[in-house]
């Protein structure tokens, strides 16, 4: 996943929504990835974003420190028109 995910961020302000829609949990490997992914799409000056996010991740989140570094948005929709 990590791999095929990095493949899709092009080097041209790519624009990444991840969407946690039935993802009740996460592992240091998952974030990891999200992290990586992150980064990569900000050394290109995108925009990189999450959404929908379930309480138990969103607390693994907030502990981690990773709300901080990333827009998280409740809806999809959202997310979408906040990244144009």
């Amino acid at each position: 996943f990590g791999q095929r995910l990095q493949n899709l961020i092009g080097p041209e302000r790519p624009k990444l929504l991840l969407d946690f829609a039935g993802i009740d949990f996460v592992t240091s490997a998952g974030l990891r990835v999200v992290l990586a992914a992150l980064k990569k799409v900000k050394s290109f000056n995108g925009v990189f974003a999450i959404c929908c996010v379930q309480e138990p991740v969103r607390n693994v989140l907030d502990i981690t420190g990773f709300t901080g570094m990333m827009n998280i948005h409740p809806e999809r929709a959202g997310a979408l028109q906040a990244m144009q």
